[in-house]
């Protein structure tokens, strides 16, 4: 079973071939059925298997799809069910020893409840894979997306429509048969399209290096760093006035490793620190320890474990915190029932807080905390090689100990697939 097979965490972004840009909602992402048609034979034999053309259609429900608190008297309109259909292209094109990887595609979204939800959806990605010689390589390349955004921070139906994009160019130079040292720089842009929510546009620059040692059996251990500059173009501070800041910097740094421990189990991960510093509000300014264990156990041929735990930090989007500590565990497990069937359940569990007390040390603010729950299961069926047939169900609740962000949701999707 190839790393391809393992399964989606519950809260994955929907980026799958068929359905990329679609929506980047937790609902979307473990209930969304797709439906792929794929036709051989209308390209030259030169350019077999390296042109995919596909055209796809999904469906979705979910009963709580923005997320709305379990307080709310709100009945009508909490539940959404929509409709997708979507066409791209996959290019995988090698020649000698350099790889271009590229695809497109585009979307129309209609939703049943919330037909001021409908949008055109589009990504578009290209990556060179380029080799120079025996001891240096890298990856150049973007990616872009239009989608709608996650509701569990908004908990309300108001426009999310988003467009992110990413450029990215690196190099890895391996100086010693046991020693990898890799450079990268990458950009990423988020833009909103309602014209309220575009204060929180944004713009990241960031700068990479990790130096690794690479042992015989191909695991690895190394130093790993990122420093960014992150700005809020359509923001502008002014002093004692301003809530918000327009710019930060962030330092990431840590001990990676990846560990083949055997030849049915792998272990990845890191440990390190986060800082991020504010161009102005300094009582903002937040650091932490972060870190990340996945466990891959590939138990018999049909069956494939995932055990994930991780500690992360990022800045929180409120005037009550300075950043929020999410932590946790997810179990994913895959079993093949035979050549055509697969089943897969996801199981999570973590725990959100929001820290950093930035009303003064008498506030009588209570910092909000969460408890997250995901659980869900779903099929996978190949009739035939070109045609998948998939089903879904996905629970998801939060609790807090502030009542109006608790909520709960139930979901499913429905989902046939073909290549052309």
């Amino acid at each position: 079973m190839s790393s391809n097979d393992r399964i989606l965490p519950l809260k994955a972004s929907v980026s799958n071939p068929v359905s990329a840009g679609t929506s980047s909602t937790a609902k979307f992402n473990s209930i969304l059925f797709s439906l792929c048609l794929t036709q051989t034979g209308h390209c030259a034999n030169a350019f077999d298997n390296i042109i995919t053309p596909y055209i796809s259609s999904n469906i979705f429900y979910d009963s709580n799809f923005f997320c709305v608190s379990d307080s709310s008297n709100v009945d009508n309109g909490k539940s959404e069910f929509s409709q997708q259909i979507a066409s791209g292209l996959k290019l995988d094109w090698k020649i000698n020893r350099q790889q271009l990887v590229a695809e497109a595609s585009v979307n129309q979204n209609w939703f049943h409840n919330h037909s001021s939800l409908d949008y055109l959806g589009w990504s578009g990605s290209s990556q060179w894979n380029w080799h120079v010689g025996n001891h240096l390589d890298g990856e150049i390349g973007f990616n872009e997306k239009v989608f709608l955004g996650d509701f569990s921070q908004l908990n309300r139906p108001i426009p999310n429509l988003q467009e992110n994009q990413r450029f990215f160019g690196n190099a890895g130079y391996l100086f010693h048969a046991r020693g990898l040292l890799k450079l990268g720089l990458f950009r990423n842009e988020r833009h909103f399209d309602d014209s309220i929510r575009q204060i929180s546009n944004s713009t990241e620059d960031n700068a990479e290096i990790s130096i690794q040692y690479i042992s015989p059996d191909k695991s690895n251990i190394g130093i790993h760093g990122v420093i960014t500059d992150g700005r809020f173009p359509n923001r502008t501070y002014q002093p004692s006035i301003s809530t918000l800041d327009d710019g930060y910097k962030r330092l990431n740094t840590g001990l990676i490793w990846d560990w083949r421990y055997s030849a049915i189990t792998q272990i990845e991960g890191m440990v390190g620190y986060l800082y991020q510093r504010y161009n102005h509000l300094s009582e903002r300014n937040f650091g932490d320890a972060i870190a990340n264990l996945v466990i891959h156990w590939q138990a018999t041929d049909k069956t494939l474990v995932d055990l994930i735990a991780k500690r992360e930090v990022s800045q929180a989007n409120n005037l009550g915190a300075t950043f929020s500590l999410l932590q946790g565990i997810e179990l994913k497990a895959q079993y093949e029932i035979d050549s055509k069937l697969k089943i897969s359940v996801p199981i999570s569990y973590f725990n959100q807080q929001f820290l950093g007390d930035i009303s003064g040390e008498n506030s009588s603010l209570i910092p909000e905390e969460n408890d997250l729950y995901g659980m869900g299961v779903r099929l996978i069926y190949h009739p035939i090689d070109n045609i998948s047939v998939n089903a879904m169900l996905n629970f998801e609740k939060r609790d807090s100990n502030y009542v109006s962000r608790a909520y709960q949701s139930n979901s499913a999707g429905l989902t046939v697939q073909a290549v052309f």
